[in-house]
């Protein structure tokens, strides 16, 4: 094979193990995950798997860094679609009634086990800050646009306000996790939020009700 060749396999069969791992982590939990787990889910050998990752925290390590470059992707295809940055934090509401009832069947839960269930870990504790403070920034920018343009004339720090923001989604995640999405008012608390963030950022102009 070419070098090239060579290459796209490597990155293909990463990725095959990701995946494996992904579907692992999700049915058993990080925590009582095991390299063999991910081995036999992912159908290679083992040499074949720890060619690549030498434990289930790499792995992990990787799983983080492809969410991360996903989320990131998905907020600029969000941003070039609409002609206002209220327009683009309507649609992460939104996003946000649709995914939040199904999150017990995703990845984030394994996220929230490691980063938040680790905090006396000194490691995992400035990972989690790095990408806290990498989403914030994220969001702070879109807002900043929409200050800069004379759409928004906010009341409160513009940092202040996507803290909260992410604060508020992580506390409705935490609840459905712990308590049942049949436990809370999806819909109702976004409808606040929503409100919240209008009167925050003084949008000026008009704008749907969710």
């Amino acid at each position: 094979m070419s070098p090239k060749v060579t290459e796209e396999h490597k990155e293909q069969r990463k990725r095959e193990i990701v995946e494996a791992a992904k579907r692992v982590f999700k049915r058993k939990g990080f925590a009582q995950a095991t390299m063999h787990d991910i081995v036999e889910e992912s159908g290679m050998s083992r040499g074949g798997v720890y060619m690549y990752f030498s434990s289930k925290e790499e792995i992990f390590d990787a799983i983080l860094e492809q969410n991360d470059a996903e989320l990131f992707a998905g907020i600029r295809e969000m941003v070039d679609r609409h002609e206002t940055m209220w327009g683009v934090v309507e649609e992460f509401i939104e996003m946000a009634e649709h995914e939040l009832p199904n999150v017990t069947h995703d990845i984030g839960p394994v996220v929230y086990e490691v980063l938040m269930g680790s905090w006396r870990d000194e490691e995992k504790r400035a990972l989690a800050k790095q990408r806290y403070q990498q989403t914030v920034d994220m969001y702070v920018s879109i807002l900043q646009h929409g200050v800069e343009s004379g759409e928004f004339r906010p009341i409160l720090p513009i940092e202040d306000i996507a803290k909260s923001t992410l604060s508020f989604i992580d506390g409705l995640t935490l609840h459905i996790l712990h308590l049942g999405r049949e436990s809370i008012n999806l819909r109702g608390q976004l409808t606040a939020l929503k409100a919240y963030l209008r009167h925050a950022l003084q949008v000026q102009g008009g704008g749907d009700g969710m």
